[in-house]
């Protein structure tokens, strides 16, 4: 892993965003996180997500994918870093924030329960703009 592509933060909100998608994590307690740039930087080559967030203290991922509406194009970038970059994680969490979804919400059940079991991970797929705590995720 390059030095230009992982920042440690402690920030109280970390922002993601690209176009119309955003999300806001909060960070209350400024919690020791790492903010690693995948797309173009820690992966140059295939799918892959946009970012992924990292509380190593707890061993929680958090993969994000910051899209226009191709949510199941989304799934397989999210899916493909796991498996090339997840380290040992206790807690792995993907985030789809799209501006609109052509998907059901049915195939967004679908594919959340397929992810959990292929790759131990718990997806949310949001819209727009979507804020969480970080302490909920860990």
């Amino acid at each position: 892993m390059t030095a230009a592509c992982i920042a440690d933060t402690s920030n109280s909100i970390e922002k993601f965003e690209e176009n119309r998608s955003a999300l806001k994590i909060h960070n209350k307690n400024k919690i020791k996180l790492s903010r690693r740039k995948v797309d173009g930087c820690l992966i140059s080559d295939g799918i892959k997500c946009d970012w992924l967030l990292v509380d190593e203290k707890s061993k929680t991922e958090i993969y994000i994918e910051l899209k226009g509406c191709d949510v199941a194009h989304a799934v397989k970038q999210i899916c493909r870093t796991v498996e090339l970059l997840s380290d040992k994680a206790e807690k792995k969490w993907g985030y789809v924030i799209c501006t609109r979804s052509p998907m059901s919400a049915t195939e967004i059940q679908r594919a959340t329960k397929s992810v959990a079991k292929s790759h131990g991970l718990f997806l949310r797929v949001r819209k727009t703009v979507h804020e969480e705590d970080i302490e909920s995720l860990i």
